[in-house]
This record gives C-alpha cells, sequence and structure tokens, in this order.
C-alpha cells in the first residue's frame, strides 16, 4: 500500500492523524486502538496515517467494544457466562467485512444494549457515520457470507502450522486447528484472537494470507504498477481504484482526462486539484505546493526536517518512511539491471520501481495539453503543470541578489549569477577533463560535444536509457 495513503482505506485524504502521535491533545491512543482491532505491528503503524473519516468509524467500533466488553465484563463477576461458537464460515474475513462496510456505508446502523442490571437504561452506539440520502435511494445490500468447504479450512490450517503452531501462548495447550484454538484463548482468556509475529490474528483467512506473505512477499503483488499488499482485500481494492477497464471508468475528472469506478474516489482527486489551485497545502519553507496535507506532511519531514524513523541494516542511511527505506535496501540487493523494469506500453526501461509508476502516470495523461496562458503544448498533465507554475504564476517565490538586486525563480540560476558576475569562481568542473564552467547548462554542451562516449555511458548509467521523468 502507498503510505502517501490512509492505511484503513487506501485514499489520499484532506484530513488525517498520524496513528504513531494523535495530532491533538485530547486524542486517545490511535497505535493502540488499531493493534487492538487489527493486525498491525506497531513498526507498521509509526510512519502510517489514518483519514479522518476512517478514524471516526474505528473509533466508533471501539467506543462499542468497550461498552460491550465492560457490560458483560459485569455480568460475568455475577454470573458465569457461557460461551457458545458456531462453526466457522468465512472467506472474507471478519477484518475486511468490518473496513470494507464502513468505507462504503451510507446509512446509520443502530445497536441498542439493554443493560439488564437497569432496565430503564439502553445504550445506543452509532455504527456507521451517516451521509444524506434521499428516500428513493435503495438501501445497500449487506455482503453475504459464503461457507469455506472443510477440506479448503483443513488446507489452511495445514499451511499456517508450515509457520506457527497453534499453542496457547498464555497456558502453551496445543490444538490441531484455528476454530478449536480461538475458542479456547476466548472462553479461557478472554482474548479472542491469537498472536503470530506479534500481531493479532481473529480469523484464519487473515492469518492464513499474513502466512502467505511471510512466504512470498510478493503474494499479493499488483502484476502492473508492481506495488505490494498485505492482503486480498485492499489488493482487490487497489485492483479496482487503479487499473480498472475503460468502460469501467464512469466518474471522470473535469480537471483532467483521469477517471475512476467510484464517485468517491473522484471526490478526493477533484479535492487535490482544490487544495492545489487554493495553496492550501503549501510548504512555508520553500514555497513548494502540494495536493493533500499528508503530502505536505511526509514532504516536510523528509526535506526540511529530516526525520529519521528508519535506517538501513547495510549502510545505516536514514530516512522517513519504512517505503523509501525499502526501495534503497533493493539498491544493496540487487543488480543496477535486476531493478531496471520495463514499460509494458512503450517496452522503455525504467531506472526502477519508482521512476517506472512515474512513468506509467504520464502514459496516463498523454496527449496535447494546451495552456490556457499561452499557445505552448505540452504531452502529458505533468509538464503543463511544470510550465504553468514556471512561466504564468504570479505566486513562485523569487530568489533576490543580495549584492545588485536581481531576482530569479530558481536559487541554482541566482548561484550561477552570483559566481558570474560577483566572485568569479566556477561552480562547475568536468568529470571528464579539468574545465571548470560558471553553468550548468554549459558544463552538459561541452560533455556532451567533447566526451561523447563518455557522457553517453554516464547517461545510460544513470536513468536506465530513459528519460529521468520516467
Amino acid at each position: 500500500m502507498d503510505s502517501d495513503n490512509c492505511l484503513t482505506c487506501d485514499q489520499a485524504s484532506e484530513k488525517f492523524y498520524s496513528i504513531s502521535n494523535a495530532d491533538i491533545e485530547s486524542k486517545p491512543n490511535i497505535s493502540l486502538i488499531m493493534r487492538q482491532h487489527f493486525w498491525f505491528q506497531e513498526d507498521e503503524l509509526r510512519s502510517a496515517i489514518i483519514c479522518e473519516s476512517c478514524w471516526q468509524n474505528v473509533d466508533q467500533f471501539h467506543r462499542f467494544y468497550e461498552d460491550v466488553r465492560k457490560l458483560h465484563k459485569q455480568r460475568m463477576e455475577s454470573k458465569p457466562l457461557a460461551v457458545f461458537f458456531k462453526q466457522e464460515e468465512e472467506t472474507v474475513a471478519e477484518e475486511q467485512l468490518f473496513l470494507d462496510s464502513f468505507l462504503d456505508a451510507d446509512e446509520i446502523v443502530e445497536c441498542k444494549i439493554e443493560d439488564k442490571t437497569n432496565s430503564n437504561a439502553t445504550k445506543t452506539k452509532k455504527l456507521r457515520k451517516a451521509s444524506k440520502r434521499s428516500s428513493t435511494d435503495e438501501p445497500k445490500a449487506v455482503p453475504k457470507r459464503i461457507k469455506i468447504p472443510l477440506e479448503q479450512e483443513q488446507a489452511e490450517d495445514d499451511f499456517i502450522k508450515r509457520h506457527t503452531s497453534y499453542v496457547c501462548e498464555t497456558c502453551s495447550e496445543q490444538f490441531d486447528d484455528f476454530n478449536t484454538i480461538r475458542k479456547h484463548t476466548t472462553k479461557a482468556h478472554d482474548k479472542p484472537y491469537i498472536m503470530c509475529c506479534n500481531k493479532k490474528f481473529r480469523t484464519r483467512s487473515i492469518l492464513y494470507q499474513h502466512v502467505q506473505t511471510v512466504f512470498n512477499p510478493d503474494s499479493f503483488k499488483c502484476e502492473i504498477c508492481g506495488k505490494t499488499f498485505k492482503g486480498q482485500s485492499i489488493y482487490d481494492r487497489h485492483k479496482e481504484n487503479s487499473h480498472s477497464d475503460e468502460h469501467l471508468l464512469v466518474f471522470k475528472c473535469h480537471r483532467c482526462p483521469k477517471a475512476f469506478t467510484k464517485q468517491k474516489i473522484l471526490d478526493h482527486h477533484i479535492a487535490g486539484h482544490e487544495t492545489f489551485d487554493n495553496e492550501e497545502a503549501k510548504c512555508d519553507e520553500c514555497g513548494k505546493c502540494f495536493r493533500t496535507q499528508v503530502t505536505l506532511k511526509i514532504h516536510i519531514d523528509t526535506v526540511h526536517r529530516k526525520t529519521i524513523n528508519f535506517v538501513c541494516e547495510y549502510c545505516s542511511k536514514g530516512f522517513n518512511r519504512q517505503a523509501d527505506l525499502m526501495d534503497h535496501r533493493k539498491t544493496h540487493e540487487l543488480t543496477a539491471d535486476q531493478m531496471k523494469k520495463q514499460c509494458p506500453i512503450c517496452n522503455k526501461l525504467v531506472k526502477n520501481s519508482r521512476y517506472f509508476q512515474r512513468h506509467i502516470d504520464r502514459h496516463q495523461t498523454e496527449g496535447s495539453h494546451k495552456c490556457d496562458h499561452c499557445s505552448h503544448v505540452s504531452n502529458n498533465l505533468l509538464a503543463l503543470k511544470e510550465h504553468v507554475e514556471k512561466r504564468h504564476s504570479s505566486k513562485v517565490k523569487m530568489y533576490p541578489c543580495n549584492q545588485c538586486g536581481q531576482e530569479f525563480k530558481r536559487l541554482v540560476r541566482l548561484k550561477e549569477h552570483i559566481s558570474t558576475a560577483h566572485t568569479g569562481e566556477p561552480l562547475y568542473q568536468c568529470p571528464f577533463c579539468e574545465r571548470t564552467f560558471f553553468s550548468n547548462v554549459t558544463m552538459y554542451v561541452h560533455k556532451k560535444k567533447d566526451h561523447p562516449q563518455e557522457w553517453l555511458e554516464d547517461r545510460n548509467a544513470k536513468y536506465a536509457k530513459t528519460e529521468q521523468d520516467g
């Protein structure tokens, strides 16, 4: 999953919370709650975020869970409570059903719990956030559970036991299958889950998927863009949102050629346009604008604060995000040729996965994009955006020379100006000879003209026989 997006719904959002440390003091320990009800580990949550909508759903469920837990605890203290389990029927795990139902929920569902210790007291919890709906809208169908054959359950249990045995971590009693150990941990220890790799698993299907990724980290890898996921449900949602067939992309953006399968995804996308246009996610230090507050926060932590949350075990280089660490680690484990990826559209070789995704994104917005301010035509949206920012934006930060007052749009141009007009000290030296230069452009022309073979080899090694823009 992309770490720039919400951990639970994998979507970008204007409003979000950092899971590892709540953004406001009154917020509860989000990391603790997420680990209590989901299968995430603490290190996975360190740099993750959750959007406001998903957090409201999780928080409501957590409050409901606490009310039910306290109620049953009171009953248990006054009278033993028998625990019964129905034979497990699942293909979609409970956690996945919980997430999917919340992500698509558009109605209020109330759950009333009668407290027998006080017959007049009735607790009501809204489990799903309501959105306005007209009286003519049809209610959404509840997903049906499909019974898993016993043979499949046995096969999944056998596969899981190749990685971990069904042993109760509290009393060390051993069991043959997931159902029996979960019944035991719930009834004997009030723990309706089993532990594996320091994660909690409440259903066999989620544990089975976890073990699949242990044996093969690419079990849920997108064959189109190369992203990997921790489970089937998030993988399927990614394929639907990012790589759907053209006839399913019915919700089209009026600002750009992109189209989506759901209205809510289009709404997120359009919100990004508006955030960028209104400079609502603008860096105070360098003036750069972003489409979401999430990407702004990552930019500040990575570029300006240089926050280190992860360290490479090979070279001790620090990174802000785990995704960046994983990309870097490949440079130690793979050769340059092994890291290259070939574009299925134009057959170009791209340097690595990051440039590959950027390259694919540009294919998706290819075409003639005319500037509204002049006659310039760009071949993709990103190039048009860069053109508008450089040529027509009145809000571009200027860099003035402290000696003559001349202003420049780029810091490098200011440095080259000072070198040429004031100090007389060259900034660049050719890597292939002793010549020095005041301008990087001049040095580039020199290398290409006077050292063509060396220049070509250097270019191929750096950009993997394609442009850096991938």
